[in-house]
């Protein structure tokens, strides 16, 4: 989470500072989303260090309140900011959006700012698509362009990304897969099932 903000922060740095004097507007847009991001991030640290501090023996101190987690609802905030930084997402949505378990609306939410991630960085596109797929029993995401990335990139770069993804799925017990197309581009999918007591 901190690496994919600051990666987000340090693009969005780079187009105000190019922008500045020619496009004050956009500069501003930039460096608002700069400070969205950063507060964003803070908040989910500060989350995080509430979930892992407990209170000592000799203290009566309750562990910090938690907030809920980003989930699939911020991806439209997500496309706003990658827009800013020069690549539109065309967002589809498929099934009934509703509440989903927080574990995987968090990964599902996760996974598709990873991957948008990475088409902003290696992909040399100016657009991609997300598709989201939520049926009763799984939610299925799908992000995909038509970019053209440099052998390392095309590989995954240095793999983390990726690799996290997998993860993330992994540990909900769903199915990823992530690999060129035959025609260009890139495509990352996952799945994720919905635990039956939870639909």
């Amino acid at each position: 989470m901190v690496a994919h903000t600051i990666g987000v922060i340090a693009l969005q740095a780079g187009a105000a500072r190019r922008v500045i004097d020619t496009q004050p507007t956009r500069a501003r847009d930039a460096l608002g989303e700069i400070e969205t991001a950063s507060r964003e991030t803070l908040s989910g640290l500060r989350r995080m260090l509430g979930a892992l501090r407990r209170p000592g023996d000799d203290t009566d101190a309750e562990p910090a309140p938690l907030e809920p987690g980003p989930g699939l609802s911020n991806v439209d905030r997500l496309a706003e900011s990658t827009a800013a930084a020069g690549v539109t997402i065309d967002v589809q949505w498929h099934g009934a959006q509703r509440r989903l378990p927080p574990d995987v609306d968090m990964s599902a939410f996760r996974i598709i700012q990873e991957a948008v991630t990475n088409v902003v960085r290696h992909a040399n596109t100016k657009s991609c698509k997300v598709s989201i797929d939520c049926q009763d029993t799984e939610v299925s995401v799908e992000i995909s362009d038509s970019g053209h990335r440099s052998a390392h990139s095309a590989a995954g770069g240095s793999g983390l990304g990726l690799l996290g993804m997998r993860e993330r799925v992994d540990l909900l017990g769903g199915d990823f897969s992530a690999g060129p197309l035959p025609q260009g581009g890139f495509r990352v999918a996952a799945r994720l099932p919905v635990p039956a007591g939870v639909r």
